[in-house]
This record gives C-alpha cells, sequence and structure tokens, in this order.
C-alpha cells in the first residue's frame, strides 16, 4: 500500500547518516532500522532506512501481532484511525527533523555551494514560505541580513528558451560592475530583487566555482554595511 503520509513527510529530504545512530537506529541486513512502541504500547512502529536513504514502516497491533494499515487508507475515519496516523505522522516529523535535511536544490552547482556556504560562513539554507518550498535564503547571523537568495524556477523566467528548470543563486553585487557582468547567459538581473544591488547567476552555467564563491564573498561581506 502506498503511504502517501511518509512520502509527503521526507519529500525533498536526504538522510543525514551519522544522525541515525544518535538517534537510536541500529545498522544490519545493509539498512538502518528503529522501533517504537506507540500509543501506549497498542502498537509498534518499524522504520527502515535503506542505504540510499529511502525510507520504508511497518505498523504492528502489538495485541495481535499482525501489520496495521487503515491509517494509510485516505479515506478511513473514526477515533482510533486517528490517532494512530497523528501518532505515526509524530514520530516520523521527529525522524525528519534529527536525521535529514531538505535536499530540494539537485544540480551539482548547488550543492557543492551550500556545502561550501555552511563550511565557511556556519548558514544552512532557510526555507521561511510553506507557499514557495523551492526558495531558500541564507543571511549572516549577526545583523540577520540576506546575502543570498537560491532558488529553482522555470528557465523561462530568465529569459531562456527552454522548459526545463534551472537553479540560480541571487547575490549582492557592486552596482559599477553590474552591467558588464549581466551577459543573460550566466548573470542575469536579479530575479524578483532589487536590480540595482543584486545579480542572478545561473548555476547550471559555465561560472567556475570559485568564481560563484567570491561572489557570495562579497555578498556576505556587502550585507554587513
Amino acid at each position: 500500500m502506498k503511504d502517501y503520509l511518509a512520502e509527503e513527510i521526507f519529500k525533498d529530504m536526504q538522510c543525514n547518516f551519522p544522525s541515525l545512530r544518535a538517534f537510536g537506529f541500529s545498522y544490519s541486513a545493509n539498512c538502518y532500522n528503529y522501533s517504537e512502541d506507540i500509543l501506549d504500547g497498542q502498537f509498534k512502529l518499524f522504520v527502515r532506512i535503506s542505504k540510499k536513504g529511502k525510507v520504508d514502516t511497518k505498523l504492528i497491533e502489538t495485541e495481535y501481532g499482525e501489520e496495521y494499515s487503515l491509517h494509510l487508507v485516505e479515506e478511513a475515519r473514526g477515533d482510533l484511525v486517528n490517532r494512530v496516523r497523528k501518532a505515526y505522522c509524530t514520530l516520523l516529523e521527529k525522524i525528519a527533523l534529527r536525521c535529514f535535511e531538505k535536499s530540494v536544490f539537485k544540480s551539482k552547482s548547488a550543492r557543492k555551494l551550500i556545502l561550501h556556504i555552511k563550511k565557511t560562513y556556519g548558514d544552512s539554507p532557510q526555507f521561511l514560505w510553506k507557499k514557495f518550498p523551492k526558495i531558500a535564503v541564507f543571511r549572516r547571523q549577526d545583523n540577520s541580513k540576506w546575502y543570498g537568495v537560491l532558488m529553482a524556477l522555470p528557465s523561462g523566467k530568465l529569459g531562456l528558451d527552454s522548459d526545463s528548470n534551472v537553479e540560480v543563486i541571487n547575490l549582492r553585487i557592486d552596482p559599477s560592475i553590474l552591467n558588464e557582468t549581466v551577459d543573460n547567459t550566466n548573470y542575469f538581473n536579479a530575479y524578483h530583487m532589487n536590480k540595482k544591488h543584486w545579480v542572478s547567476l545561473n548555476l547550471s552555467s559555465s561560472i567556475p566555482m570559485q568564481e560563484i564563491y567570491d561572489r557570495v564573498e562579497y555578498s556576505f561581506n556587502a550585507a554587513l554595511k
């Protein structure tokens, strides 16, 4: 049966494997395993996470030793099934919070950039708007000012002739070099930002990673002013 609850909870999430053991997972048979009683021991939830981060669950009704699945039937209603569904989601959400990280951005450049910013500045992407799950911001810890906005958007938003999505980061830029920097291939006028002080970098283009890192450094410093 399709587990729509787990799919929604772990959507766009990437497992942080070292945190699994701290949570209580054990490793055997090429996967990580965890179990916990819920609803005062009426049920036992088994969670298995593969080496690729795929989450599978099995819920056992303790008294009968049989698998319970009504919580995965969207149309199912009633006091017991509602309580089971809530307890089931609560435990999975706790695992997601402590053992997984947001993984909305798929390009190699975006992933490298996120790791670089975390290592260099100690900042992780912050997803501030539930309505816009593919937009994240980086901001300074001392004054909360933004220095980067990472987003995935249709290529057409940048004027590119393509139906695919593109991942970009908006960064602060010295206004005196803005016109000579924008080439509408690698650099674009800032998407949904102040076009005099921000620029959009196409992370699917040929911009060298070191150049992107240098642009981030300028933006980080500019956000101090």
